[in-house]
């Protein structure tokens, strides 16, 4: 197939049949992200939509010699109960997306399920199942599919309003860096490829990044299990993996993206064979690209590369050392990132229970129905679940090489994930040290797949299987909406209305000085999503943003969070106005935070004035005003 598209529209029209459109869609994001990184790296981010459209045109030709190897995907023709009963899904489909829209909620609450209604989950649940049922290859069934994974990926994102958890801030900030400066120094290859995806889109359509960041990956997470769909074995494997749903997938992050394009080149290996006769430049420029977005999928992607090679170039023990080596890099290379990016990172020593905590969940502890807490003692116990199956598919000679193959890497991250167990690393909050091997258990899971998929083709008990692992689809998908807490009712995981309040009232009355905000995430979100990285940065040598920023964040971890807690003092105050170089703090209070009056009335007193603004209180000090 030529580079350049021929004028002659026969032409055209027949090249267009052998192309498989999903792929080539999936493959051009994986080849923007890596000439998008490239060219940041090289010489930053160009301005103008010319340089965006060139870079999206040429990863467009890039990626359609890379997955023109690929069949395209056949349509079966349609009959009139199909239609219309695939016609009433999509319509009940467009009528959920509208309520959930219509009714997005602006106020301070933690989980999906404190804003949607039983009735719309259970409109939600009802076209669910209907979509199960009515799998085929039809057109309208495939919609069906694609609308089915769009609301599985994206639920958060029509139901809160203003974007979902504090990532999604950060990254809008940085892509918006990036269009008005060219870079942020210093330049880093993290997350290269998902922020000039961003902001390639966002240049061409004039849509704010954040939009575009909250919807890409629902959008390719749909492409790829419609892709799923429309291959043998398909069923199966797509329940598995929701049984197998984690809080990752339903976040707008670039790991997130970057497992989803993982997720594709799992299949890709396992059932098509066209994909033996990539060249080895074609895969290593796909895993180049994952890898710009997000390095851990990236090294997961090269694994799974290096096993479909191993295949094709090695034979007898040689390819089994090849894909056991495969394995060894996958359980060396992701804790070795993250131990040399790590300052201060040392082994802690580690217990059974501790790596316990890898497989299972505690979360139903905070549960009081039945129904819920059952929920989540199932979730505990499916990663386990899944992969000890996969392990045991390979004992039992069940499965393909192909599937033994990945589980042998499902090993390679599994100790990578115990490694980084027993890894402190200062600089991150406690509570989310245990992310990252967490997050290489998922990657464990999602290699184990098919094999676990085949051995349960292999029951030949499809009715059963389907309508058990339904069940345990559902129970996954629910708790991956964390945090959902009955007994407290946790909120503050959104960023809300009174928090751009609160933000905008302590701008107009710090009138044009200098300040630091002592907040919680969502506040310092709102003030990311208001004022930018750059336009409010604190003059050097604090290189630190004015507003807490978590995850190890100066103003968050020593001043915001101790007073918190451990009460609020005019000399902690006066410590963290002092380090920032400024001559007024603020500091804010939620309801939600269990301010009791006392912790007010320990604000008031500390600080220079005081009001309210949003539901918060806003404590103010000025040093000036503090008598030495």
């Amino acid at each position: 197939m030529n580079v350049f598209l021929p004028y002659n529209r026969d032409t055209i029209l027949t090249n267009a049949r052998k192309i498989n459109g999903i792929a080539l869609t999936l493959g051009t994001i994986a080849a923007a992200s890596f000439l998008g990184s490239l060219t940041y790296q090289i010489v930053g981010w160009p301005h103008g939509r010319l340089a965006s459209l060139i870079i999206l045109v040429a990863a467009f030709f890039i990626a359609e010699r890379v997955t023109h190897v690929l069949k395209p995907q056949k349509l079966a023709p349609l009959n009139g109960p199909f239609i219309f009963l695939n016609t009433c899904l999509a319509i009940g489909y467009l009528v959920l997306g509208f309520y959930l829209v219509s009714h997005a909620t602006p106020v301070w609450i933690g989980s999906v399920f404190q804003a949607v209604p039983r009735r719309i989950l259970a409109l939600f649940g009802f076209l669910s199942i209907a979509v199960v049922l009515l799998h085929s290859r039809k057109l309208l069934a495939s919609i069906n599919q694609f609308l089915f994974w769009l609301f599985i990926f994206g639920f958060t994102a029509l139901v809160f309003r203003t974007g979902f958890g504090f990532d999604i801030f950060v990254h809008d900030a940085t892509v918006r860096a990036w269009q008005s400066a060219g870079f942020i120094a210093p330049r880093s290859f993290l997350y290269g490829g998902f922020y000039s995806i961003v902001a390639a889109l966002s240049t061409l359509s004039g849509a704010r990044p954040l939009f575009i960041i909250n919807w890409i990956t629902p959008i390719v997470g749909a492409l790829v299990f419609l892709y799923a769909s429309l291959q043998r074995k398909s069923i199966i494997f797509s329940l598995l993996f929701l049984a197998s749903f984690q809080q990752l997938f339903t976040t707008a992050t670039p790991q997130a993206l970057g497992h989803l394009l993982f997720i594709f080149v799992i299949l890709l290996f396992w059932i098509s064979d066209e994909f033996k006769t990539a060249t080895p430049l074609q895969l290593i420029l796909f895993v180049l690209g994952i890898g710009a977005i997000h390095p851990i999928s990236g090294i997961a992607a090269a694994a799974v590369v290096g096993v479909a090679l191993s295949t094709r170039y090695f034979k007898n023990w040689w390819q089994k050392i090849a894909i056991a080596l495969c394995g060894a890099a996958l359980a060396i290379l992701p804790a070795a990132l993250i131990f040399y990016t790590s300052p201060g990172a040392h082994f802690i020593p580690i217990t059974l229970a501790q790596t316990s905590t890898l497989f299972f969940s505690s979360k139903h502890a905070f549960q009081v129905a039945a129904t819920t807490r059952l929920a989540y003692a199932f979730f505990g116990c499916i990663p386990l679940i899944i992969f000890g199956l996969g392990i045991w598919s390979i004992a039992a000679k069940k499965v393909s090489r192909n599937a033994q193959a990945l589980c042998v890497l499902a090993l390679g991250a599994i100790s990578s994930a115990i490694f980084l167990r027993a890894l402190a690393l200062p600089q991150i909050i406690s509570y989310e040290q245990a992310d990252f091997a967490n997050r290489l258990v998922l990657t464990a899971v999602l290699l184990t797949l098919p094999a676990v998929t085949e051995f349960l083709e292999s029951l030949r008990a499809p009715r059963t299987t389907i309508a058990a692992l339904i069940l345990l689809s559902a129970s996954s998908w629910f708790v991956a909406q964390i945090p959902w807490n009955s007994l407290e009712h946790t909120k503050a995981i959104q960023v809300s209305a009174p928090d751009f309040e609160i933000v905008q009232s302590i701008d107009t009355r710090a009138a044009g000085k200098k300040y630091i905000v002592l907040a919680d995430q969502t506040t310092s979100a709102a003030a990311l999503y208001e004022f930018g990285f750059l336009q409010r940065q604190l003059a050097p040598p604090h290189t630190f943003y004015f507003y807490p920023i978590p995850t190890g964040d100066v103003l968050y971890s020593q001043y915001f969070l101790p007073q918190t807690y451990n009460g609020i003092t005019r000399g902690a105050l006066t410590n963290a106005a002092t380090a920032a170089g400024v001559r007024d703090v603020y500091f804010v209070i939620k309801p939600y935070w269990q301010a009791s009056d006392a912790v007010i009335q320990t604000l008031k007193s500390n600080t220079t004035d005081w009001w309210t603004v949003g539901g918060a209180v806003v404590g103010h000090l000025n040093l000036n005003s503090v008598s030495p």
